[in-house]
């Protein structure tokens, strides 16, 4: 069995390292349920590098030091030296660019790429980047400080594993950035796949701004099983493209035996809402792990409170009711307006009860004043190749220090599967809004302390999601 955390921290670097606070915090959630992937997306990439250059490592700045830095709490932390960094990659352009940090227990599981790191793409100005592996005339060579976070031995020359990776030293290989569908341009190219955040500006000449999943995938010598993972992070506006576009990543697609397909991800699409964007991943054979089903396939809302994912901010004054609140919402505005059956479906939903109160949600509408409970866009997706099963259990949980995960099901409802090992609660939470509050609020004020849900939410906008496959 291997467990994964993924984690969307906000703007991550070292910033938030630097708050003992936010450290503290970022400790809790990563050590009480000890994983043996850490995968950290919307790592800030550092400096300007030229256009659509994807694929080279971090440019340096408070996101490098930050990934770097984590590594090494995460190793003290857990009093395990064994605790390795996949080499961060550039992941998008302009505004949308960013990185991934994947962190990984190599006591556990060995890092077969599946790319290579080469020293002499591009010709006569050679560059060091990840390439294809088996690419013709690719150099390896192994990472420079500080990226030579990964183990200098090689990888298991075993059957299980790809043929082109087997018994090639970990520290020469890298995560995937970018994929190519089984269609040729008139030159006989394979068409590149492109996960669109938009366009810079108003120039309609420009590609699509391209934020690819970052792929990095392991080999788990205990069971002889290959375990890949997506790790996804999508822009909102144009997200819904971007999750279609996943279905058509052959890496995706194909699922071979002793293989596990793990996707992980903010995708920006809500589950309840827009659950039809995700037909595309679930049609491929994918299991949806924060279902927003019930066992005849029909969307349950009373499932929504216990799907979400996404924090509200602090109101712009604490009498400013547009903002996260330790009460329940007893007139909540329910789900986006906007539905995929065009339905307002308001009137039917619960969320803004346990355990999402009226701190989880999603800003919409005219400078995005409007709350709604749009707010379940973290999920992970998982399918098994032949010749290995899946758990009895994935113990699927949503990191919630607010409340305590895992939740607690009261009326007969329970979300099946969470762990049985309690995060502390740190909220301060009340039953119902008073009647009169103050103004400003008493109770507001203690909630958004540091010390309650103010770090927590000043380190990231999202919940963690953890995983056993």
């Amino acid at each position: 069995m291997t467990r994964i955390l993924y984690w969307n921290i906000q703007q991550f670097s070292v910033n938030k390292l630097h708050d003992p606070s936010k450290l503290d915090y970022i400790r809790q959630v990563l050590t009480t349920h000890l994983p043996h992937i850490i995968s950290i997306v919307e790592v800030q990439s550092g400096a300007a590098i030229p256009y659509r250059l994807d694929g080279t490592l971090l440019s340096g700045g408070a996101g490098t030091q930050g990934a770097l830095q984590l590594l090494n709490h995460v190793k003290n932390w857990t009093n395990n030296d064994d605790w390795c960094l996949v080499p961060p990659l550039t992941l998008g352009d302009g505004r949308f660019r960013e990185g991934v940090a994947v962190y990984f227990d190599s006591a556990h599981l060995q890092f077969t790429g599946p790319y290579w790191w080469t020293d002499n793409f591009g010709g006569n100005n050679p560059i060091n980047r990840a390439v294809p592996s088996n690419t013709a005339g690719a150099r390896r060579v192994a990472y420079d400080q500080p990226w030579n976070t990964l183990p200098n031995t090689p990888v298991a020359n075993n059957n299980a594993l790809p043929v082109a990776n087997r018994g090639i030293r970990q520290n020469q290989l890298a995560g995937q950035f970018q994929y190519f569908s089984r269609r040729r341009d008139r030159q006989k190219n394979f068409i590149e796949i492109f996960f669109p955040t938009g366009r810079e500006g108003n120039i309609a000449d420009t590609p699509p701004l391209n934020r690819a999943p970052f792929l990095t995938t392991f080999y788990e010598p205990n069971t002889q099983r290959n375990i890949k993972l997506f790790s996804v992070h999508t822009s909102p506006k144009t997200a819904k493209k971007a999750v279609e576009n996943l279905a058509q990543v052959q890496e995706i697609r194909k699922v071979v035996p002793r293989q596990v397909s793990v996707i992980a991800g903010d995708f920006n699409v809500d589950s309840f809402t827009r659950f039809n964007t995700y037909n595309y991943l679930l049609n491929n054979g994918y299991r949806m792990h924060l279902d927003p089903r019930d066992d005849n396939q029909n969307i349950d809302v009373a499932r929504q409170p216990y799907c979400m994912t996404h924090l509200l901010s602090a109101p712009n004054n604490l009498g400013d009711p547009q903002g996260a609140t330790p009460y329940m919402q007893s007139d909540p505005q329910g789900l986006s307006p906007h539905t995929e059956t065009g339905t307002q479906q308001a009137q039917l939903s619960p969320g803004g009860n346990y355990p999402s109160f009226g701190y989880m949600g999603s800003k919409a509408g005219q400078n995005f004043q409007q709350i709604t409970f749009a707010a379940s866009i973290d999920n992970i997706f998982t399918q098994y190749g032949r010749q290995i099963n899946p758990p009895q259990t994935h113990n699927t949980t949503i990191i919630n220090p607010v409340v305590g995960s895992p939740y607690l099901f009261g009326q007969g409802y329970q979300f099946p599967h969470m762990l049985i090992n309690p995060v502390p609660q740190a909220g301060l939470l009340r039953p119902a809004n008073p009647a009169n509050p103050a103004n400003p609020d008493p109770n507001l004020i203690q909630f958004h302390q540091p010390q309650n849900y103010g770090h927590i939410r000043r380190t990231s906008d999202h919940l963690a999601i953890i995983i056993d496959v």
